[in-house]
């Protein structure tokens, strides 16, 4: 339970951290343990909350 919990902050995070509140369709994680947005990716995999 702990795990699916701290995937949950994860995503949360993402939507907080970014300037529009929009999630990012892609990150990845450094070696310090912090999630990253991959910047200029281009790609759309139908995501229905980003519309929502």
């Amino acid at each position: 339970m702990n795990l699916a919990e701290e995937i949950g902050n994860t995503c949360h995070e993402s939507y907080v951290r970014s300037k529009t509140g929009l999630g990012p369709e892609m990150f990845y994680f450094t070696s310090d343990d912090e999630a990253k947005a991959i910047v200029g990716e281009h790609g759309y995999i139908l995501r229905p909350e980003v519309i929502e």
